[in-house]
C-alpha cells in the first residue's frame, strides 16, 4: 500500500501539468506564472521526482523554464525546489489531494487503460531573485497528472503547472 502511495505521490507532484488555480493575492501585483510541458523523472529509491518544465509565462522571472525537484519521503511533509533559468528559486510545501473521477477517466481515455490521475496543491514558502518577486511567498501552487499503470507520467489534458 505505501508503495502505491509513493508512486501516486511521485507521479502528481512529477509532471507540470496541473488545472489552472488563481495565484494568492498579495501586498505586490504578481503576475501568474504557470509551465505548460514537463518531462519528468521520479527515483524512487532517493523519494524524490525531478521535472523539467518548459513554455513558463513571465519569462524576466522565470527564464521560460525551470527544473522543479520535489521531495517525498515524509509523505506528510512533502515539499519541492523550482530553480528557475539564471532568475532564481521558489521553494513550496505541497500536499496531495484525491483525483476525482471525472479526471481520472480522462486519463483513462488519454493514457490508456489502467491509468489515473494524481492532484497536488501547496503554498510558496520562499524563493530568491527575479523569481520571488514573482511568485511571493503564500502564493498558491497546483498541478493535476495522468499517469499510466507502468508510472509514465503525463500532464493532465489541457492543464499546466501554476504557480
Amino acid at each position: 500500500m505505501r508503495s502505491r502511495s509513493i508512486r501516486l505521490f511521485a507521479v502528481a507532484i512529477a509532471a507540470g501539468s496541473l488545472i489552472a488555480v488563481p495565484l494568492a493575492e498579495s501586498g505586490s501585483a504578481a503576475t501568474p506564472v504557470s509551465c505548460a510541458a514537463a518531462k519528468t523523472v521520479n527515483n524512487l529509491k532517493t523519494f524524490t521526482n525531478t521535472a523539467t518544465m518548459s513554455k513558463c509565462t513571465n519569462v524576466p522571472a522565470t527564464g521560460g523554464k525551470g527544473v522543479m525537484v520535489t521531495n517525498f519521503k515524509n509523505l506528510k511533509k512533502i515539499t519541492a525546489k523550482v530553480t528557475w533559468n539564471k532568475t532564481g528559486t521558489t521553494t513550496l510545501a505541497i500536499t496531495q489531494k484525491k483525483a476525482t473521477s471525472a479526471q481520472i477517466a480522462k486519463c483513462v481515455k488519454t493514457v490508456g487503460k489502467g491509468a489515473s490521475a494524481a492532484s497536488s496543491t501547496g503554498t510558496v514558502t520562499g524563493g530568491t531573485g527575479k523569481a520571488l518577486k514573482a511568485i511571493p511567498k503564500g502564493s498558491k501552487f497546483s498541478e493535476t497528472v495522468c499517469y499510466s499503470s507502468k508510472s509514465v507520467v503525463t500532464l493532465y489534458p489541457g492543464s499546466k503547472i501554476v504557480f
